[in-house]
């Protein structure tokens, strides 16, 4: 690699590593530590340059910043403790959620057919729409509502406390 491109990757680096310096979650880092940090990660992809594409700055500028800008949001995820996974209790509220989705759909499909029709516009159109769509009033279709709620409560009560 000529001299020439050591020093465009060294004053890209060290521009990067000052802007990082810049954000909070960087507060504490080291200049030093930051520039061998991106320079690690650049390294590896310098190779992927293409001449006919951009110059050689260009490429080296794009490269750092990009890294720079992935370094940055892993930082802020760690300094806010995210992690990329679900919690077993997340997983655990996601299976509950599901269990009852399946009980509502089964709720629903026991509903008589208008009752079924209603539910699955409602899904897509408000009260207003489905009042027009079905030829009743709303006050007639907010009184089906409350029938149906009150035939589908006892899925989402059942476990829960009452107040």
């Amino acid at each position: 690699m000529k001299l020439k491109n050591i020093a465009i990757i060294v004053k890209n680096v060290k521009y990067q590593a000052y802007r990082l310096k810049l954000a909070k979650c960087f507060i504490d880092e080291n200049n030093e530590d930051l520039e061998q940090e991106l320079f690690c990660e650049i390294w590896p992809c310098l190779d992927q340059y293409d001449e006919d594409k951009s110059s050689f700055n260009t490429f080296v500028a794009r490269l750092t910043e990009n890294k720079a800008i992935n370094m940055l949001k892993k930082q802020q995820c760690a300094k806010r403790n995210i992690n990329n996974y679900i919690s077993i209790d997340v997983t655990e509220l996601l299976e509950g959620e599901i269990t009852k989705r399946i009980d509502v759909d089964y709720m629903i499909s026991v509903l008589p057919k208008e009752w079924q029709n209603i539910c699955e516009q409602l899904k897509f159109f408000n009260l207003h729409e489905v009042a027009k769509m079905n030829n009743v009033s709303r006050t007639t279709l907010n009184n089906i509502i409350k029938k149906i709620r009150a035939k589908l409560s006892p899925i989402y009560y059942e476990g829960k406390k009452k107040n």
